[in-house]
């Protein structure tokens, strides 16, 4: 998987009917998760290609672990709304400054007899098939989320971070609580765990002679110390490289491969070796 003149690759690509302009690259950038609340992932990218209401995500992640995208990467889609950072409210209306990536699920489920429950558009689901989920005291239910669509979440979060340095990983709960309850609360973790790993580690960086790349999507190694300098090519996850310290003010520092190529590389993403 890689991302390419702002598309990822690969994916199915049906754009939506509704997104705004360039992002501000002045600003930050978050990636927002959602849920769908849709029957599958392909029903709801034909709702936003088609669709007259004024929403759109910039990628969908469905159940299988394959990738819809609707909105390239560097575009403003309509998926936060009305919407403010939990720990910086001065920043708000999040569309200007993030990433949308939806997960194929139904959302929130009503209970309706003991053995099952049901999603908003009538699909029912055996008691068996959902789990129990709570959040600040509210129990609700949910369809799980497969392994495929974490596995392509985490490895798409590396991804965006490497090509646009993200600041943070959100849900669309954190950002608009009084409205939002996706995605499900047995997400919360993974979406912290996701969050901690795209912050910036370089001040903290030990380097020895040594160190592996740890970015499961594989590493880009750049011409230059910074995110928008060409990519020489994608070092695979585990590769040895020789680093050379400092760390640059952009988290970058200059590395070899053992097969003698040099170029600079995110610090996030190398380990000791």
């Amino acid at each position: 998987m890689l991302i390419k003149s702002h598309l990822v690759r690969p994916s199915d690509y049906m754009q939506a009917c509704f997104f705004g302009s360039e992002r501000n690259e002045d600003l930050p950038v978050y990636a927002v998760i959602h849920d769908t609340a849709g029957r599958s992932a392909t029903s709801t990218a034909n709702y936003i290609a088609t669709s007259g209401r004024k929403v759109s995500y910039h990628l969908i992640v469905g159940r299988d672990g394959t990738i819809i995208q609707q909105v390239p990467l560097n575009y403003v889609a309509y998926h936060a709304g009305v919407s403010q950072h939990p720990a910086k409210p001065w920043l708000k209306a999040l569309n200007r400054c993030s990433i949308g990536i939806a997960l194929d699920n139904p959302g929130e489920l009503s209970r309706t007899n003991p053995y099952e429950c049901a999603a908003w558009f009538g699909e029912k689901f055996l008691i068996g098939e959902v789990v129990k989920a709570e959040r600040n005291g509210r129990k609700s239910w949910h369809l799980p989320y497969t392994q495929k669509q974490l596995a392509t979440l985490e490895m798409l979060i590396q991804l965006i971070d490497q090509e646009y340095d993200l600041s943070g990983v959100l849900s669309h709960h954190e950002i608009a609580p009084s409205r939002k309850v996706d995605p499900a609360p047995t997400l919360d973790p993974v979406i912290a765990a996701l969050s901690a790993q795209v912050e910036d580690h370089s001040e903290g960086f030990e380097f020895g002679e040594r160190a592996i790349v740890s970015a499961l999507g594989g590493l880009n190694l750049r011409r230059e110390p910074h995110i928008k300098s060409d990519v020489i090519e994608v070092l695979p996850i585990n590769a040895g490289l020789t680093v050379e310290p400092p760390v640059y003010p952009s988290g970058y520092v200059f590395v070899a491969t053992d097969e003698g190529q040099s170029g600079y590389v995110h610090s996030n993403y190398l380990q000791g070796a």
